[in-house]
């Protein structure tokens, strides 16, 4: 799912930009932690939520902390979920690949009927709504991360440095011979 800052929901959602809890928040913190020399990869959430009803809905198991993960270059997703306030997880090498987007969520795992909250916005005071399995109530803006193992090749060179004893030259002095023909622009150039 793709974090839309003007996206409409059918009911409150406590996201960035949006005014639907006013005094509330639900922030993440996103680790991903990568390993030296290849795309072994773990990754630490930490959600921090302050509504009180939506707590209670975590804590009523009738809501999750979820952590969606996708790599779309190798058509990678999965979503990791918790009842805890942080989600840990691992990927092994090869398993992740190019961008990868990290969306954190609080998602309804159960109907619940006339789910209304105190810190609702006023317009939506005198309201309730019926929640099904998967209803988004709350969002954090998505991380993305760039998982590749270019970075860590040696970078070639079109230069060919060779020592010379030719006294010749003065000192911080050198010489360039060229002499291979290089195409450039479809047109061949003697270098």
């Amino acid at each position: 799912m793709r974090f839309d800052p003007g996206k409409t929901y059918p009911h409150p959602v406590l996201r960035p930009g949006s005014s639907d809890y006013p005094d509330a928040e639900f922030e993440v913190e996103i680790d991903l932690q990568r390993f030296s020399g290849g795309t072994e990869l773990r990754v630490k959430a930490a959600f921090a939520l302050s509504d009180p009803d939506l707590l209670g809905l975590v804590e009523s198991g009738k809501a999750k902390y979820v952590l969606h993960v996708l790599a779309s270059k190798i058509h990678f997703r999965t979503a990791l979920d918790s009842t805890e306030p942080t989600i840990e997880d691992a990927f092994p090498e090869g398993k992740l690949h190019g961008q990868v987007v990290l969306s954190p969520f609080l998602v309804c795992t159960r109907d619940v009927s006339e789910f209304s909250a105190a810190g609702w916005h006023d317009d939506y005071a005198s309201l309730s709504f019926d929640m099904a399995p998967g209803s988004v109530l709350a969002q954090d803006t998505p991380k993305e991360y760039w998982v590749d193992t270019a970075e860590e090749t040696q970078v070639g060179s079109i230069f060919t440095l060779v020592r010379s004893d030719d006294r010749g030259l003065r000192a911080g002095t050198w010489r360039c011979q060229l002499g291979d023909i290089v195409k450039c622009c479809g047109s061949e150039v003697q270098a």
